[in-house]
């Protein structure tokens, strides 16, 4: 299970390992967060140029692993990025001051805890992270800036889509940002409805929506 194993991508030099090919929250509630997945990324993505040719030489600079206790601090740092810095054009300062602050929460790193939480890093640095809970939902998926355009969103969206299908998940659901939906329909997602959440008392609109897995 991903939860238990760390996946390298590329071909470290001077080890035989293959690189890994595998390509970004609570229901609606008062004081829940809008949605945590405020990614930007277009998911049609090349890690690297097309006219690059990759070499036993080559090393991608991120990994995709689990969570560790040691991460506290940097995945605070990565959802309060995500927050003010990705989804700055598309909702008020307040309403992202109100949402971020989640990051101060004592139990943010115990509630990551729950399902399966993997964090990508990038030269060794958490850039993102992404939580399945339960084993059908999306509760969390966060870039930092500096991880934005590498496609790091959607690995992780796909490993977590690997865990629900392993699971035995028929639908996958999440509750998406006004600049997460872009990248969510491009994964195969469908907004349900449209609907508004609460933080500290502040409105933040948001998408329910839906990847079914099993027909």
């Amino acid at each position: 299970m991903l939860k238990h194993v760390m996946r390298l991508f590329g071909k470290p030099r001077g080890e035989d390992r293959s690189a890994m090919l595998t390509p970004v929250q609570n229901a609606p509630a008062q004081n829940a967060p809008v949605a945590d997945v405020p990614v930007l990324e277009n998911p049609s993505f090349d890690a690297v140029p097309v006219d690059t040719a990759i070499t036993d030489d080559f090393v991608m600079p991120f990994e995709i692993r689990p969570l560790l206790a040691s991460d506290s601090e940097s995945l605070r740092a990565v959802f309060r990025q995500s927050i003010l810095i990705n989804a700055a054009d598309h909702y008020p300062a307040d309403a992202l001051a109100a949402w971020s602050a989640s990051a101060d929460a004592a139990n943010f790193i115990d509630d990551l805890q729950q399902g399966v939480t993997i964090v990508a890093a990038l030269h060794g640095q958490p850039v993102g992270f992404a939580q399945l809970s339960p084993s059908d939902h999306i509760e969390k998926l966060f870039i930092a800036p500096e991880g934005n355009g590498l496609g790091i969103a959607t690995l992780l969206c796909q490993h977590l889509e690997d865990e629900a299908r392993m699971a035995g998940a028929k639908i996958l659901r999440t509750e998406s940002s006004l600049p997460a939906r872009r990248f969510f329909e491009g994964m195969g997602f469908t907004v349900v409805e449209e609907e508004t959440a609460y933080r500290q008392d502040i409105p933040l609109q948001r998408f329910r929506m839906e990847k079914i897995l099993v027909r």
